[in-house]
């Protein structure tokens, strides 16, 4: 059974959407990224700000980080958390995209 940190437990109210990356897929896991926001803000893909300048990351070195890994596979305690588009999105190196509000926007 997987136990869930008490940040990830105070934060689970503020999620809207949730999404999975295929780690073992063809596709960058920027690319869940944004269809997980878009899905979450109801907006088009396209009309959302470049990832890219929007969160100030290197996607190369993103993609690189939730693909493959430092060992040539992804560790499931690889976690990174930023904003984009007025929301928190978190990225779990088993897949998971979550996207929540900001605290005080519940």
């Amino acid at each position: 059974m997987n136990e869930t940190n008490p940040q990830e437990r105070a934060g689970a109210g503020r999620e809207i959407h949730r999404a999975h990356h295929d780690i073992d897929g063809r596709e960058p896991i920027t690319v869940t990224i944004i269809k997980a926001i878009a899905c979450a803000t109801d907006q088009d893909p396209l009309e959302l700000p470049p990832l890219r300048e929007a969160v100030r990351l290197d996607l190369d070195a993103l993609d690189d980080l939730f693909v493959h890994g430092p060992e040539g596979h992804p560790s499931p305690e690889t976690r990174l958390r930023f904003q984009y588009v007025g929301h928190v999105v978190l990225i779990y190196g088993d897949g998971r995209v979550s996207v929540r509000r900001p605290p005080g926007q519940e």
